[in-house]
């Protein structure tokens, strides 16, 4: 527990103090990178009234927004007095999901195609991501930066599947993204399993959202306990505004022509383009 509370792990951690008979409530956020924060945990689990439980969460993303976060998640049973505090807080769901846990597999076939990913099928995965995750959803959680710790699925000889295992003292978590083309989906998520290193009789935790609820029968199939629905919510700390950006003219030649991009090292110009700017929220 203390280890969490340490200031130099990537993470706040803020305490509403006891009033009127309510005890006090402590919440953290954690940094997951540059620009996303997800709140790690709220305490106690029970008897909490939700107007203090929204103080506490605004103070939360506060404090992620003064650390550069652009958005906060956050992960909640759907009947859970946290969701309604989320939602009064300004957190808005993007998706569903169900955690199963798999603590042991029966005997059966598994995919001997999974393998470490490398820097060179970043855009593989990239295009897979792009695919089969809604726009929604991507606009709330970035794409990884770095392959280094995921696995991927090669069938057909193009990558049908990719993971990231979350390594834990108490279990492994991991998030499975698997194309509905992929052969056999019982014997991908075994060989998903059968290779990742140290399972060491820990139990396994899949992440199954929405979108993916194909997988859902295949893990049944494994004898995998589905847990309740969560709600994944986000709150967006910046706001999405579309400029367009303009050329000088260069001349007589231009004057009926759009306005292009100026060229980058002699490259052909490009025709007039609209970029993305994220401003902060007031």
């Amino acid at each position: 527990m203390l280890d969490y509370l340490r200031l130099d792990k990537g993470s706040t951690t803020c305490v509403l103090n006891a009033a009127e008979g309510n005890p006090a409530l402590i919440g953290q956020v954690r940094y997951q990178n540059e620009h996303t924060a997800r709140v790690a945990f709220v305490l106690p689990a029970g008897h909490i009234t939700a107007p203090r439980l929204t103080a506490l969460l605004e103070g939360l993303t506060r404090m992620a927004g003064a650390h550069g976060s652009q958005v906060v998640l956050a992960e909640v049973e759907e009947h859970s007095p946290l969701f309604e505090a989320l939602r009064h807080a300004g957190f808005s769901v993007f998706t569903w999901q169900r955690v199963w846990r798999i603590l042991s597999l029966p005997a059966g076939e598994s995919s001997t195609n999974w393998e470490l990913a490398s820097e060179l099928d970043h855009l593989a995965v990239r295009n897979l991501i792009q695919t089969l995750i809604p726009p929604l959803v991507q606009s709330a959680e970035a794409f990884p930066a770095s392959l280094s710790e995921g696995w991927v699925l090669y069938q057909q000889q193009e990558i049908l599947g990719y993971a990231a295992p979350v390594f834990g003292p108490r279990g492994i978590v991991v998030h499975p993204l698997l194309h509905p083309a992929v052969e056999d989906i019982p014997a991908a998520l075994r060989g998903l399993i059968a290779a990742m290193p140290f399972v060491l009789g820990r139990p396994v935790y899949m992440v199954v959202r929405a979108y993916q609820s194909y997988l859902e029968s295949a893990l049944e199939k494994l004898g995998a306990e589905s847990g309740e629905r969560q709600a994944v919510l986000v709150k967006h700390l910046t706001s999405l505004q579309r400029r367009p950006v303009f050329a000088a003219r260069n001349g007589k030649l231009e004057k009926h022509q759009p306005a292009l991009i100026e060229p980058v090292g002699g490259e052909t110009p490009l025709p007039l383009v609209q970029y993305e700017s994220r401003e902060r929220l007031n």
